[in-house]
């Protein structure tokens, strides 16, 4: 059996407090967090960390050796905060809180200690006892631990200043108090989370690349052996920022509801709960474009039979994904299609989420056309639509009008916001606009048994060929010409398009 592991000794008072001084660097010259302000954050006794945010006046509620029985755990005095000091007699007081407004007043207070409190096991718990081996044989290199932490330090020092704000004012806490104008200075440097939660996914990853790793893995279970930790994992931990910004908000809009118009918190509130909005949405976007971009790039792999296409590009976001009936030149066929901001790819599913690609279509410069339904058609496809395109224009089905609908909707969005940034750009260039020409749906070969200009019948001697110009079908002797067009280079061309191209009057 390995050997048991080895419980890390505490951090010392210098180490805890250049930990936190590196992520507080930045909000001392905005809050004015003075060197007592620091002292006063690591006070440490001589068995525990006791975080005091008042003045001097504050004495912690544990104060000498005697009051408190010697601990002989390895790991107490580990943390900035300990669960005994939230038993505190004024914030269990019913009589200080008796309205809603109070008590949600208290929940906000109460679980940013508890949230702090977790980021700080984060730091102290996990990432400092991976710092000490780093680019050690078999622990993490600095770049990975980078990624897995991000900037959780420097939330925390953040969530220290609002937990300092939060607790000055419920301490003396009343019926006129306020703590709308503590989120208001704070909620702007809130946007820091955003970065945390872009680089979420990644974390995550990364754990689960060095988790298989002997000594980080024995490391990590250590950590789960401490009482602070209280059975989280480090994955539990690094989900808590992601989760907090909601919670923000909601706590927020609880705390608005339960505060009268009239009353002096209540301006501030409603302003620090925009700002919060704000946030969230971003925060939200983030994730949202995070998620995007890792659908695309398992797209790109799951794609079996092209490697030189590339899905995944800065600017590109999957927009929608499903099944429809193309209406190819023989017969119609099932197609699996994928919508992006600028293109549209369809493919065959082939398996377990496995595709064979088909074609790329550009939006840019596009077109889609509801078309009336085709209540005879046999089989659920009976809600059909054109896609044209510069590069190929075809119909194809969709089982329910509100699919179609959605689709057209859709693809008409992105087309026409394609377009209007190409007009922007060509307004900005001083030049005219280019006319685009949309590639001609081929006709079906079972509706033209015969050739759509000559009428002689297809058959052994006579082949049927299709005009990439019109999408006409007919025969070779109609169609011995090539011609260059546009998006689509030289291609064969029936005699009446090729006399028009070249702008000859038709014989």
């Amino acid at each position: 059996p390995p050997p048991a592991p080895v419980l890390p000794a505490p951090l010392s008072l210098e180490d805890s407090k250049a930990l936190y001084d590196e992520g507080a660097a930045t909000l001392d010259l905005i809050f004015g967090f003075t060197e007592q302000d620091k002292a006063i954050i690591a006070a440490r006794r001589k068995d525990d960390w006791t975080v005091v945010f008042d003045d001097d006046a504050r004495e912690p509620p544990c104060t000498s050796q005697e009051e408190r029985p010697k601990s002989s755990d390895p790991w107490s005095g580990f943390l900035l905060f300990e669960q005994e000091s939230f038993d505190e007699p004024w914030l269990n007081d019913p009589a200080k809180f008796p309205t809603k407004r109070d008590k949600v007043a208290r929940e906000i207070f109460t679980t940013e200690r508890t949230y702090v409190t977790g980021l700080q096991n984060v730091i102290n718990l996990f990432s400092s006892k991976l710092s000490e081996m780093v680019n050690d044989p078999g622990w993490c290199t600095e770049e990975e631990l980078k990624t897995i932490f991000s900037n959780i330090e420097q939330i925390f020092a953040v969530s220290v200043r609002l937990l300092h704000g939060l607790e000055k004012k419920m301490r003396d806490w009343g019926p006129d108090q306020r703590i709308g104008s503590v989120f208001k200075l704070i909620t702007p440097f809130l946007k820091m989370y955003i970065d945390y939660c872009k680089g979420y996914g990644a974390s995550m990853e990364m754990l689960d690349a060095v988790e298989p790793r002997q000594m980080v893995s024995l490391m990590l279970e250590s950590c789960l052996l401490n009482p602070q930790c209280r059975g989280m994992s480090l994955r539990s931990y690094l989900i808590m920022p992601v989760q907090r910004i909601p919670r923000y908000n909601l706590l927020l809009e609880e705390l608005i509801k339960a505060t009268p118009p009239q009353h002096p918190d209540y301006d501030d509130l409603c302003h620090a709960h925009i700002q919060m909005q704000s946030v969230a949405d971003s925060v939200n976007e983030s994730i949202r474009l995070r998620e995007n971009h890792e659908k695309i790039v398992l797209l790109q792999a799951s794609i079996m039979n092209n490697t030189t296409i590339q899905l995944v590009e800065p600017h590109r976001r999957f927009v929608r994904e499903g099944p429809l009936l193309k209406v190819c030149r023989k017969t119609k066929k099932p197609r699996y299609f994928f919508l992006f901001n600028d293109i549209m790819i369809y493919t065959t599913t082939f398996g377990n989420e496995r595709y064979l690609y088909h074609e790329m279509m550009p939006l840019d410069g596009g077109r889609v056309d509801s078309l009336p339904d085709e209540p005879q058609l046999a089989g659920p496809h009976k809600f059909p639509f054109q896609i044209s395109s510069k590069k190929k224009s075809f119909k194809v089905y969709a089982t329910s009008a509100q699919e179609r609908d959605d689709w057209v909707k859709d693809i008409q969005f992105y087309v026409q916001e394609l377009h209007a940034k190409r007009a922007n750009k060509d307004r900005i260039a001083g030049r005219e606009p280019e006319e685009t020409r949309l590639a001609a749906p081929f006709v079906p070969d079972k509706e033209a048994p015969a050739c759509q200009l000559c009428n002689k019948s297809f058959g052994f001697l006579c082949w049927r060929h299709h005009c990439r110009c019109c999408g006409k079908c007919v025969c070779a002797t109609c169609s011995d010409h090539s011609a260059v067009l546009p998006n689509l280079g030289k291609q064969r061309v029936c005699d009446i398009c090729y006399s028009t191209l070249q702008n000859k009057p038709q014989l």
